[in-house]
């Protein structure tokens, strides 16, 4: 999602403060940050605790997009879901994830 940004920022491999924070999180967590992250667009990759903030759902009298409708993320879900095939580089970061996880 922040390509070279992130890199320069945390370097290629996670330390291990991120390492321990993201290992204690379940996968569906994961998930639900990169989506709502991607949903915000930021410029700049998150901080740790922004990232695991944005592990927790939205309450919906925060007005956000996902509630609203203003952004609908439904094609999202579905690729989540396994009902749409993921873009290769989704599909390669998801990996590349999978793997820092499991080290």
């Amino acid at each position: 999602m922040y390509g070279a940004r992130f890199t320069t920022a945390y370097a290629r491999e996670p330390n291990e403060t991120w390492t321990a924070a993201i290992a204690k999180l379940p996968d569906e967590a994961i998930v639900l940050a990169l989506k709502t992250l991607a949903e915000k667009g930021g410029a700049h990759p998150p901080t740790l605790p922004e990232f695991v903030a944005a592990t927790k759902p939205p309450k919906p009298e925060t007005g956000s997009p996902r509630y609203l409708g203003a952004n609908p993320i439904n094609v999202t879900e579905l690729r989540i879901a396994g009902a749409l095939p993921q873009p290769p580089k989704a599909e390669r970061d998801m990996e590349e994830l999978r793997k820092c996880l499991r080290n």
